[in-house]
């Protein structure tokens, strides 16, 4: 990208040598480079001073690469947050040098948090395919038992179908209708990387959300957003 070349010409390059090298399905290489291609090509542009040594540590840190640099190695030093934290520990050790009451208030909480909602999820789909995630009505379906997707879900490459999620809820929610707070931690959008859209992305958000709210119209919602939820993943 800094010699000139033409950034359609670069991610064609590395699109042909994603499947060439059958380093992933033609589909997620296609969707991958034209998904982070544009955003990873700024960076390079922008950065200057990135190398390739720098990028290796920043980016395949998960296959053991590492850079000997302090825009990869951070070393964050907040007085602010050591002033707060030696405050905690001076409350810490009041209140437990304080008699703790036996009775008194009490709120019940539920956390729901990395969900992944696969709305394309399809009973009896392939849960063995070949791309990173299974079980979608756009895999195969196979006549074999042993490898096909579960009614309510399925402990290999898929993620959970809506109308578990949704029995879930309906479960929770009658055996504990005095719930007061619900946190909700993000990553309800389901592991596509390759495919996701923004679109998609909030049309999930909001259902989810929908469907928390209609089942628990009295609680209150603490709401964060997961990595997941961004378009691209992670951006």
């Amino acid at each position: 990208a800094r010699t000139g070349a033409k950034a359609d010409n670069l991610m064609k390059l590395v699109i042909f040598g994603c499947k060439f090298f059958r380093i992933a399905p033609e589909e997620m290489c296609q969707g991958l480079v034209t998904r982070f291609g544009p955003v990873l090509l700024y960076i390079v542009q922008e950065r200057k001073q990135i190398s390739g040594d720098m990028f290796c540590g920043m980016i395949l840190q998960s296959i053991g690469c590492s850079a000997k640099t302090s825009d990869v190695n951070w070393d964050v030093v907040n007085y602010q947050y050591r002033e707060e934290e030696e405050m905690a520990r001076t409350l810490k050790k009041r209140s437990s040098e304080r008699q703790i009451p036996v009775k008194g208030p009490s709120m019940k909480i539920l956390h729901i948090t990395d969900i992944h909602v696969d709305p394309e999820y399809k009973t009896g789909a392939n849960a063995v395919c070949d791309n990173e995630m299974c079980c979608r009505q756009f895999d195969s379906k196979t006549n074999s038992a042993s490898v096909g997707a579960g009614h309510y879900g399925d402990y290999r490459k898929c993620d959970l179908p809506y109308h578990s999620f949704e029995n879930a809820l309906a479960h929770i929610a009658e055996t504990h209708p005095d719930i007061q707070l619900i946190y909700m931690t993000g990553d309800l959008v389901p592991h596509n990387v390759w495919s996701t859209e923004p679109e998609e992305n909030v049309d999930i958000i909001g259902n989810c959300s929908d469907t928390i709210h209609r089942y628990f119209p009295r609680a209150t919602i603490f709401p964060v957003v997961g990595n997941h939820e961004t378009h691209p993943v992670n951006l």
